[in-house]
C-alpha cells in the first residue's frame, strides 16, 4: 500500500469505468493506504507517459514517529526555559511537551481576538507578538513567554488580542 504524487503526466480515477477526477501534476492519491490496511476503492489510470514518486505505509509510519519523537524533545528542552512550567515535576513537563502543537504566524497576523472563547494556552518559541486592549498596546511578548494561561483552568473569553508583530512561532496546549 503506497502514496503517490504525480511528477510529470496526467491519470484518472475511475471506478465502474467512470471518470471521477483527472490528477495533473503534484497530485496526489492513495493516501488512505497510509493510515488505513484498505482495498483501493478506485482505479487510476495514466493517461500518458507518468512519473510518480511513492512512499508505503511502514517508511512513511517510520518518518512520522522520528518527527514526533524529535518534536517531543524539541519541546521537551524548551519547556526549560519557560518559567510558566518551573514548579512541574519532570513527569508533567513530558506530558505536556507530548501534547503541545507547533503553529506559525506570519507578521499580522492576529492569534487571538478579544471577546473569543478561549481553550488554548500558548508559548512564544520564536518571534514577538503584541497585546492589545482595543486599539491600546497593552505589552509585547517574546521569546518562552506565554499568554491564555486562564484558558486552561476556566470557560473564558480572551481578555485581549494578541497579534504577531514578526513571523511567529508558537507552541500551543489545548484545554
Amino acid at each position: 500500500m503506497c502514496f503517490f504524487i504525480i511528477e510529470k503526466g496526467m491519470m484518472q480515477v475511475q471506478t465502474n469505468d467512470k471518470i471521477k477526477k483527472t490528477l495533473r501534476v503534484g497530485d496526489g492519491f492513495g493516501e488512505i493506504a497510509l493510515l488505513y490496511k484498505s482495498p483501493r476503492a478506485f482505479s487510476v489510470k495514466a493517461c500518458e507517459s507518468c512519473y510518480l514518486w511513492a512512499i508505503d505505509r511502514n517508511t512513511f509510519r517510520r518518518a512520522v514517529e522520528e518527527i514526533i519523537i524529535l518534536e517531543y524533545e524539541e519541546n521537551k528542552k524548551f519547556m526549560e526555559n519557560v518559567r510558566f512550567f518551573g514548579s512541574l515535576s519532570n513527569d508533567h513537563k513530558d506530558t505536556i511537551a507530548g501534547a503541545l502543537i507547533k503553529q506559525e504566524y506570519a507578521k499580522g497576523q492576529v492569534i487571538v481576538n478579544e471577546g473569543d472563547p478561549g481553550s488554548s494556552f500558548y508559548i512564544i518559541k520564536e518571534g514577538s507578538a503584541s497585546v492589545y486592549k482595543g486599539n491600546k498596546l497593552m505589552t509585547k511578548l517574546e521569546k518562552t513567554d506565554s499568554f491564555g494561561e486562564q484558558a486552561l483552568f476556566y470557560n473564558t473569553v480572551r481578555q485581549m488580542t494578541v497579534k504577531a508583530e514578526e513571523d511567529l512561532t508558537c507552541l500551543i496546549l489545548g484545554r
